[in-house]
């Protein structure tokens, strides 16, 4: 927890459905080879990067500069992607 390996966090591909692990590089170089071969077990991924000035002056890590959006799928009228027109001829599109 002090290397930051309890802030990592799985991503998803909404393309492949494949799951990564980001993660900081301390946490990485914290974690032992059992430790990175369980992960990997489950993912196809480990993904890090240097953090260490948010690390350092944040006290967050890789979890905190992330963006998680669990918000449902909406249709989105082509043309009309924040749903201002009252025109609905527009074509409609899944994300």
């Amino acid at each position: 927890v002090e290397q930051f390996a309890g802030n990592l966090l799985q991503l998803l591909s909404e393309t492949s459905g494949d799951k990564y692990i980001a993660m900081s590089a301390t946490a990485y170089e914290s974690l032992n080879e059992t430790q990175k071969k369980r992960l990997l077990k489950h993912n196809k991924d480990l993904i890090f990067s240097s953090l260490s000035t948010i690390e350092g002056l944040g006290g967050g890590s890789a979890r905190c500069t992330i963006a998680e959006i669990f918000l449902p799928k909406q249709v989105v009228i082509a043309g009309d992607p924040f749903g201002c027109s009252g025109d609905r001829n527009f074509p409609k599109f899944k994300f």
